[in-house]
């Protein structure tokens, strides 16, 4: 299910796919390297482009 709201895709990434996938799921040298990408070439070209949250769909949405 598309959700109605969107996020900045900066926040995204820091609030969203750290916590909740890379943190549990890089190593820390995997991680370091794609965040010093995302700091000096992805963030500062596409800083204030949005995008739609996507949230999964509730037990009852699906019966």
């Amino acid at each position: 299910m598309v959700g109605k709201d969107t996020i900045k895709f900066i926040d995204f990434v820091l609030d969203v796919w750290k916590p909740n996938y890379a943190d549990k799921n890089l190593e820390i040298t995997t991680l370091t390297r794609y965040m010093e990408f995302f700091d000096t070439r992805i963030f500062p070209k596409i800083r204030s482009f949005k995008v739609k949250r996507y949230y999964t769909p509730s037990i009852d949405e699906i019966l």
